[in-house]
């Protein structure tokens, strides 16, 4: 099984550039005590703070804002949360990802 990370942009015509939508690799990051039936995902810190500057830089580009989720396999979002870019970036650096939630990131909020 395997952690599936994406993030889109909110609107659709819009190119983030070299953001891949398939998957970020944040499965590399998980812990080794990673529980995916947990409220938060348990990811290395130092991936956290790299992974800021990626999520950064695709709601730079786009228009009105991106959508960051990270799922496991199968799964689909089970709560909304809608946030600013940084209270997006306070979620990574506090590593409090949450293991069945869309994160929708508005520019202009």
């Amino acid at each position: 099984m395997s952690l599936i990370t994406k993030i889109l942009p909110i609107r659709k015509s819009d190119d983030l550039g070299t953001i891949p939508n398939e998957d970020l690799n944040l499965h590399d990051c998980l812990t080794d005590d990673v529980d995916w039936n947990a409220e938060y995902w348990d990811f290395h810190p130092n991936c956290m703070s790299k992974f800021a500057n990626v999520i950064k830089d695709a709601y730079v580009t786009s228009t009105d804002g991106v959508i960051f989720q990270a799922l496991w396999v199968g799964d689909a979002p089970e709560i909304t949360i809608e946030l600013t870019i940084e209270q997006f970036i306070s979620v990574l650096s506090e590593n409090k990802v949450a293991t069945h939630a869309a994160y929708i990131i508005h520019k202009n909020a």
